[in-house]
């Protein structure tokens, strides 16, 4: 059996949007956004990419267009995305940097991708002098965000707030 390579992890910028179809857009973009899109739905165990309309994949590549992104790719396929943003505290004034979300496509799973990911996005915060990493977890996510936070070498807190909760680390 061979084993599979490790991951490249590099910053990923969204092309500019000049598409009218999903025919016209880019494969690896739409690749990419249906990755994505496992980490904005409820059962994090999908074994599955979900099959997306062109107004759904555009839908989450408006959402993207505002955040950084961090991708996994094996050899040129992506198989990974970590989608994150610089904020200020609203309490204390520091620079924080809040992570949207996490998704490893199901083939790449158990190879330490989302680790990676999150030690990219937790590199981009340190070196532009963040504070602290935040992120909200569905309750279905938590234990598998809480252990890929730890694996990538942070302590992470969880707070519960309502139906979701916030997990945070101090960098």
């Amino acid at each position: 059996m061979e084993t599979p390579s490790d991951p490249t992890i590099k910053p990923f910028e969204l092309p500019a949007d000049t598409w009218t179809s999903l025919e016209e857009m880019p494969a690896d973009l739409v690749e990419m956004l249906r990755v994505y899109a496992l980490s904005q739905q409820d059962d994090v165990d999908s074994r599955m990419l979900p099959d997306l309309s062109y107004d759904q994949l555009m839908e989450l590549y408006d959402d993207l267009a505002s955040s950084e992104c961090v991708a996994a790719f094996d050899d040129a396929r992506p198989i990974g995305l970590g989608v994150f943003h610089q904020l200020r505290d609203s309490d204390t004034g520091a620079r924080v940097t809040y992570v949207e979300g996490v998704a490893v496509a199901p083939e790449a799973r158990r190879r330490k991708v989302g680790q990676k990911l999150i030690s990219a996005i937790v590199s981009t915060a340190s070196d532009r002098g963040d504070t602290e990493i935040r992120a909200t977890a569905q309750p279905t996510a938590l234990v598998a965000d809480v252990r890929m936070t730890s694996r990538a070498g942070l302590q992470p807190e969880f707070e519960p707030t309502g139906g979701d909760g916030r997990i945070s680390a101090k960098l």
